[in-house]
């Protein structure tokens, strides 16, 4: 792990750095693909509760 910060420090206007965030781009969006219909019906029961608890009238 260590040699892999090095590499990173040492690279030319952090192209390194680039790589690597368009890797985890990558994935996320790998991830997120699937994901999002879970991720709907996550943020749908989330909005309910919300709106449960303002209509209980909790602050």
């Amino acid at each position: 792990m260590k040699g892999f910060f090095t590499k990173l420090h040492n690279a030319q206007k952090g192209q390194a750095f680039i790589e690597v965030a368009l890797i985890i781009i990558l994935i996320v969006f790998a991830i997120a693909g699937p994901m999002r219909n879970l991720g709907t019906e996550i943020g749908n029961k989330t909005g309910e509760m919300r709106d449960r608890v303002t209509q209980v009238g909790v602050p």
